[in-house]
């Protein structure tokens, strides 16, 4: 996870385990990170940062992640209809996406 050190990160992950653990991790290599606690939560995330970033006098602050970790199986709104909604919206968004943490698969890239 050294690689992700100085990005910027939301994690939307369901389970506050898995939350916490990789919130912890990420953070001991100095990532900026924002949890959801599912897909609507993470596009509500993103919506704000988007309308900030308009609002705001310092164009220089880039509003977006570098990285969205999104969990695939979630009550509510579940990963793959979350990331369809995000890369309808913004083409450039790098997102993996996992039913677990042992290893991370690009859903849409």
């Amino acid at each position: 996870f050294m690689y992700l050190a100085g990005t910027s990160v939301l994690l939307v992950e369901d389970n506050r385990i898995n939350q916490r653990v990789a919130t912890e991790i990420l953070k001991f290599v100095n990532v900026n990170i924002v949890t959801a606690s599912n897909g609507a939560e993470g596009i509500e995330v993103l919506k704000e940062r988007y309308k900030a970033a308009e609002k705001s006098q310092d164009r220089d602050k880039e509003p977006f992640f570098d990285l969205i970790l999104m969990d695939i199986q979630m009550p509510e709104m579940d990963g793959y209809q979350a990331t369809e909604i995000i890369k309808n919206d913004r083409k450039n968004i790098k997102l993996e996406g996992s039913n677990s943490w042992k290893e991370f698969g690009n859903i849409y890239g």
